[in-house]
């Protein structure tokens, strides 16, 4: 499922725990139309149709994707992205009847130990997080989205997407995305150990060369981040 902004004729890819929630929430709030695109997989062997959740560009017919114009999304720093992702799984929101997610290679490796986990991940799904964004970006050059915005900077990249898709944002309409909280947000604190740290990091060093300048800076990540003030 997906976010369409018929006005613009774009749509909004919601890579899970990027603040896609947040985002989503956001534009009613504004008052922006939008509308919510539910993707269809076929099973070649029974023709059923299943829902995917979280969906890819690929999932949608090429008859449908006549209608878009522009796609764009958010990402977010691995190091916080590994931790939200796992406090995600650990209180069980994947659940047992969605037949597409892209954290399923993820919640078959999870353990109550976080860098356990992680050790995991990279041993087993290397790159994990750098395949997952290429899967809804597209490659260096080649990307789906005209624009990728940084969940660390959400309400500022939020207004300069509008912007770029045609929207004047009032006054009001930035002070109110200024003044909307955190969303399913999960507080709970990650203890890294350095050395899985710094694998994980060098594992997914080509999303921090593509998105954030090729370097770890404290101004992009911090435990219990402030990103929607």
């Amino acid at each position: 499922m997906s976010l369409y902004l018929p006005d613009a004729k774009a749509l909004f890819l919601h890579i899970p725990r990027t603040g896609g929630t947040w985002f989503e929430s956001a534009m009613p709030k504004i008052g922006i139309e939008t509308k919510y695109w539910r993707s269809w997989l076929s099973t070649s062997r029974h023709n059923h149709q299943l829902a995917a959740n979280h969906c890819l560009l690929s999932h949608y017919h090429p008859t449908e994707l006549l209608n878009v114009e522009r796609v764009f999304c958010f990402v977010r720093h691995p190091q916080a992205y590994y931790e939200s992702v796992w406090k995600w799984l650990g209180v069980g929101r994947l659940r047992s009847w969605w037949r597409w997610h892209p954290f399923a290679a993820a919640k078959q490796l999870y353990t109550p130990d976080f860098n356990e986990w992680v050790l995991l991940m990279i041993e087993q799904q290397p790159a994990w997080y750098t395949r997952l964004l290429l899967s809804y970006i597209g490659p260096n050059g080649g990307e789906h989205c005209f624009f990728v915005g940084r969940q660390e900077r959400l309400v500022n990249d939020t207004a300069s997407v509008l912007k770029k898709l045609g929207y004047k944002l009032t006054r009001r309409q930035r002070k109110t995305l200024r003044q909307i909280g955190l969303v399913n947000n999960i507080t709970r604190r990650v203890n890294w150990q350095p050395r899985v740290l710094r694998r994980m990091l060098a594992t997914e060093r080509l999303v921090e060369e593509r998105f954030y300048g090729g370097q770890f800076r404290r101004v992009f990540y911090a435990p219990f981040n402030k990103w929607a003030r």
